[in-house]
């Protein structure tokens, strides 16, 4: 029941107002490289040098990220503190949000060289019951945002 509950909560919080059929999604002339969930909690147990980064909007990033994510509000913002040649995995709420695939694009097409992408999510991330961080406490209804059943970290 709390799972449930907690996948109801997520859903409606995180809800990606970026989703698109498949048929109005340009075909792109390469393959997005991806990284999978354990590999991804792996490479930052081990405090890896890499750059994650969430691809959504401010407060979708607010109410819920994996630890140690990176949010940019814009291009230039992004272009500042990522170098052409930094390892970076985009992310966002599920395979079916397609703000992680943009950037993706983005990156390669400005000459990032190390791009990969975390399919998953942060859906995926929270199935798996690792560690959610969040900003959104003090303006979430009652002032306290919860994930039942999920270990979070700031909120």
């Amino acid at each position: 029941m709390l799972r449930r509950a907690f996948d109801e909560t997520l859903n409606r919080q995180l809800r990606c107002d970026c989703r698109v059929s498949s048929d109005s999604v340009q075909r792109v002339d390469y393959e997005i490289k991806t990284i999978e969930r354990e590999e991804l909690k792996a490479k930052l147990d081990r405090g890896d040098d890499f750059k994650l980064v969430m691809a959504m909007h401010e407060w979708g990033f607010r109410v819920a990220h994996i630890p140690g994510s990176l949010h940019y509000n814009t291009v230039d913002e992004a272009k500042q503190d990522l170098d052409l040649d930094d390892e970076i995995v985009v992310y966002c709420t599920d395979p079916a949000c397609v703000a992680s695939q943009f950037a993706y694009r983005w990156l390669i097409e400005a000459g990032y060289t190390n791009v990969r992408r975390y399919s998953g999510g942060v859906s995926d991330w929270a199935a798996a019951g690792y560690e959610l961080e969040s900003d959104a406490a003090s303006d979430a209804p009652g002032g306290a945002f919860f994930f039942p059943d999920r270990p979070t970290a700031g909120g």
